[in-house]
């Protein structure tokens, strides 16, 4: 069976679309009320629309644990290994609702981005996270 160019093109409209997760950086979030990892996307401000979890200096041992940034949902970062101090336990991937879909590598170079000390989050009416972001890790 042959489909006409129109046919085609109205059964493009009928396919779901899906969206696959942009980079994902793993932060550290350092404040005087606590320190704490942090994740954010991309092209997202850290202090405003990162999500805050866990805490320092532990070592990363949030791995399997759903969370929520920017108000996606199921966010979970996975390939944690057996504690083994700050920060060794750094995940090796992230699961969007089950499924793998990304894979994190050391911040020595993250995209469009600089090593260390990636903002600082001044405290304000619209910011949640106050402190020294300092990146980890970027997942893509």
């Amino acid at each position: 069976m042959q489909f006409s160019p129109l046919q085609l093109v109205f059964a493009t409209f009928l396919v779901p679309f899906t969206t696959a997760l942009q980079t994902i950086y793993l932060a550290t979030l350092a404040s005087s009320g606590g320190n704490n990892y942090l994740a954010f996307f991309s092209d997202s401000n850290p202090c405003t629309d990162g999500t805050r979890f866990g805490y320092l200096p532990v070592g990363f041992d949030n791995c399997n644990q759903d969370i929520t940034i920017l108000g996606h949902e199921n966010i979970t970062f996975t390939g944690c290994k057996p504690y083994t101090g700050y920060p060794g336990t750094l995940p090796t991937g992230v699961a969007d609702d089950g499924t793998p879909a990304l894979k994190c590598k050391p911040a020595s170079n993250p995209p469009g981005s600089l090593y260390g000390l990636y903002a600082s989050c001044e405290p304000d009416a619209n910011n949640d996270n106050v402190g020294g972001v300092s990146l980890l890790e970027y997942c893509s």
